[in-house]
């Protein structure tokens, strides 16, 4: 095979391997992904989040419902729901322990967290309603926080300036789907204040006004306590006279949007991947039979000289499959590349590469190379030999 040739032929089978374990990569995360789908979808079925959506009118842009609405709210749904205050203390970001600057988030709940189930507590007690009444100086941390911390009793961590005793640690409950994709909220990093203690430390206030609370978890029942809780939201909303509009959202309903998204960047490079497979097959095609017509003449001196039929097929085949062979190494290393770049740089798994798809690669070459050198080597022994001494150059 002749050097342009040859390099053409590589680099259209390099491109069609690279296309091949780039569908065969991004299918098998798509189907990783659509099985953590479901799982969360089932298990985030019955918790809900109660809040206000941006309001673009608001030139704040600020997301909230007041203190007092959240309690208005918590009242109404006592006996439909087990609802807490979440949310997240933006305004004081730092917190310390001695010299160091932990990596956490203060969170502001009350004492019917713990009974939604988003946690599992793991040593000592939760935040009760006396720390909220009392506006107690306690938290409650994460067990790996509580470990890197060195553990054991009286450990003290600074939020912003003010301190608070550490009573209990956790661990979150689910690992299937992390609820900042739906709440807003890592509970991997969070440090959990009670809400009166933080207005009292924190924002200086014994009662805040505005909108200070993110939003209100909610752990519902069923169906019908959900459409309850809805039809009860714009009677509070009016009696509140708030311009913003509250909304219960199922932690389902916001997985399945956010997989969604997922599913369609899946779509577009798989679409791609399968239009850069379609157009190198028809390169590998046209460049192997152009290639041995182009050598019809030192095919008929070989024949001319005793080689047999056999040895040509053997000799075309053999050329063609190592060329494919050489694009198919060069096609796995350039599909691992890709692969690194989407997971690294969209910040999600998108694709997966593994041993797997890297053998594939190779032995779809290896087949491609085989059924694609048939068709010139049968047609290069079908000439008469004194046909092909004719060929000029």
């Amino acid at each position: 095979m002749r050097y342009f040739y040859n390099k053409l032929f590589v680099f259209g089978i390099a491109l069609g391997v690279m296309a091949v374990v780039l569908v065969i990569g991004i299918g098998q995360a798509q189907f990783e992904q659509e099985k953590i789908k479901n799982a969360a979808m089932k298990t985030y079925m019955n918790f809900y989040k109660i809040y206000m959506p941006y309001n673009s009118k608001d030139s704040l842009g600020f997301i909230g419902m007041s203190h007092e609405q959240a309690k208005k709210i918590k009242n109404e749904t006592v006996d439909l729901a087990k609802t807490s205050v979440l949310s997240e203390i933006r305004l004081f970001a730092d917190i310390s322990h001695g010299t160091e600057i932990l990596d956490a988030k203060p969170i502001m709940v009350d004492g019917e967290f713990i009974e939604i189930g988003l946690i599992d507590m793991v040593s000592g007690r939760f935040i009760t309603s006396e720390d909220d009444l009392n506006k107690s100086n306690v938290c409650v941390i994460t067990e790996s926080l509580f470990e890197y911390l060195g553990g054991g009793d009286n450990i003290d961590v600074m939020v912003g300036e003010s301190e608070f005793r550490v009573i209990g640690t956790f661990k979150p409950s689910m690992s299937l789907a992390s609820t900042d994709q739906y709440m807003g909220i890592d509970l991997d990093r969070a440090i959990f204040i009670p809400v009166a203690s933080a207005f009292k430390y924190l924002f200086k206030e014994e009662e805040p006004l505005g909108r200070m609370i993110m939003m209100l978890a909610a752990k519902v029942p069923d169906e019908a306590a959900f459409m309850k809780i809805k039809q009860l939201l714009p009677r509070i909303q009016i009696e509140n006279k708030d311009s913003a509009k509250l909304t219960i959202v199922s932690g389902a309903h916001e997985i399945e949007g956010f997989y969604s998204e997922q599913i369609q960047m899946y779509l577009a490079i798989f679409t791609v991947s399968l239009l850069v497979l379609l157009a190198a097959g028809m390169n590998i095609i046209q460049v192997a039979s152009a290639s041995v017509m182009d050598n019809k003449k030192q095919i008929g001196i070989k024949i001319a000289l005793g080689a047999t039929r056999k040895d040509i097929m053997l000799e075309i085949s053999k050329n063609i499959i190592w060329c494919c062979l050489k694009g198919g190494f060069i096609g796995v290393a350039l599909s691992g590349l890709i692969h690194f770049a989407l997971n690294r740089y969209l910040g999600q798994y998108y694709a997966t590469f593994n041993l797997l798809t890297a053998l594939v690669g190779v032995s779809l070459s290896f087949v491609v190379g085989l059924v694609t050198s048939l068709v010139p080597a049968k047609k290069a022994v079908g000439f008469e030999p004194t046909q092909l001494l004719r060929q000029e150059g």
